[in-house]
């Protein structure tokens, strides 16, 4: 008999129910993947998503553990070449970061990686999804080292990786113009990097997002663009 359908929201309101669902979790995704597995380990992404919609995020600093913890399976999930169970554990993760926003900040380097990755892929699936997902975070998040990592990715071959790298970009800054922007930093200098490599772009799409990176950018930081 299938099992029931997972709820939109899963009560969790304790430090205790979010371990033991992490480890729950665990038992299944945390090992490698088969025709047998794949079913199961989707469920698993979507009872985590339930469970962080009803509630688990708001314990707040005792959270992150649980998510750090999840992070190498999760990722794993996420480069699988079944696209089901990739796209279960996207919608997990971003799940999370709308969540979390700016306390995601310690999160970037163990899963956004895999995120940009994905923007490379072949397949159109796989790109439109992670494409999206580093928007949410760009939009939602808005923190320096996701800049910082964007700014690695900004010159690789991929033309998509790097369309999916300005779009972000041009998300971030719009909506800081909006919001207002995250701690100042160096970071600006990652800003200006990506939106000069993506101007001269080979693919016109990207140096057209590369314009309306760079129309935010003189509107936050009007001074820099006189130097």
């Amino acid at each position: 008999m299938a099992p029931p359908p997972v709820p939109e929201r899963t009560p969790c309101n304790t430090l205790a129910e979010w371990n033991q669902r992490v480890s729950d979790a665990m038992l299944i995704i945390d090992q490698p993947e088969t025709e047998e597995n794949w079913d199961r380990m989707e469920r698993a992404f979507l009872v985590l998503a339930s469970v962080v919609r009803g509630g688990a995020y708001k314990l707040e600093d005792d959270f992150i553990p649980g998510v750090k913890t999840l992070g190498r399976a999760t990722t794993s999930a996420m480069l699988s070449d079944r696209s089901k169970l990739s796209g279960m554990a996207i919608e997990f993760l971003t799940t999370v970061g709308v969540r979390m926003a700016a306390k995601f900040e310690p999160l970037v380097h163990l899963y956004i990686p895999a995120v940009l990755k994905l923007c490379a892929r072949s397949g159109k699936i796989y790109v439109s999804r992670a494409t999206n997902c580093l928007k949410i975070f760009a939009a939602c998040c808005r923190v320096p080292p996701l800049v910082t990592l964007m700014k690695e990715y900004v010159t690789d071959k991929s033309q998509t990786l790097r369309f999916a790298v300005v779009d972000a970009l041009h998300e971030l800054l719009s909506t800081s113009i909006r919001d207002g922007l995250p701690r100042r930093g160096r970071w600006v200098e990652d800003v200006e990097f990506i939106i000069k490599a993506t101007a001269t772009d080979a693919n016109p799409e990207t140096r057209k997002m590369s314009r309306k990176a760079f129309a935010s950018y003189a509107e936050l930081w009007p001074d820099r663009v006189s130097e």
